[in-house]
């Protein structure tokens, strides 16, 4: 009987809450979920974007494949990338010594996979960052040179370290 009078005074609360937050100061403004402006949007943030199927690095701990380059709405440009762990061991990989046409950058990257596990995960820089002064748009992403770090996840060592080119 109790939790029914506790649930009840839970629910007439927060319908007053409800009520009370109603402010119709507040002008909204329906837009159409297919309206053309809605629609142009989409079709703007999809056409920036290259679909890849571009195998990065395939060594004996790891596999990585390169899905898509990216810009988005955000203000990142990068690379969507599915890991794959190869060993029965926790790793951890993230990226170091990274430059675009010849200058350093610092994007982000880092994984961490349990034991003959996949995920998905972006390598991407931010456009209006001064460590990435190169990189305005998803065309500045040209001539990359990153080194990949696999450690133990566990004993944080590192297993291999391997640099790559992405044209």
């Amino acid at each position: 009987m109790n939790k029914k009078l506790i649930g009840l005074g839970l629910g007439v609360i927060l319908g007053l809450s409800m009520i009370g937050c109603n402010n119709d100061d507040v002008a909204v403004e329906k837009v159409e979920e297919n309206s053309p402006i809605v629609e142009q949007k989409i079709e703007d943030d999809k056409s920036k974007n290259k679909e890849m199927n571009a195998v990065l690095m395939d060594n004996e701990y790891v596999k990585a494949t390169i899905i898509e380059k990216y810009e988005d709405e955000w203000g990142e440009i990068g690379y969507k990338i599915q890991v794959e762990n190869k060993t029965d061991k926790h790793l951890m990989i993230y990226t170091n010594n990274t430059s675009v046409d010849g200058m350093m950058n610092d994007p982000l990257f880092y994984v961490e996979l349990t034991g003959n596990k996949k995920a998905n995960e972006n390598m991407y820089w931010y456009k209006d960052s001064e460590e990435n002064g190169n990189v305005k748009s998803i065309d500045d992403l040209k001539n990359i040179e990153t080194t990949f770090i696999i450690s133990d996840g566990d004993t944080y060592n590192t297993l291999k370290e391997e640099t790559y080119c992405i044209e």
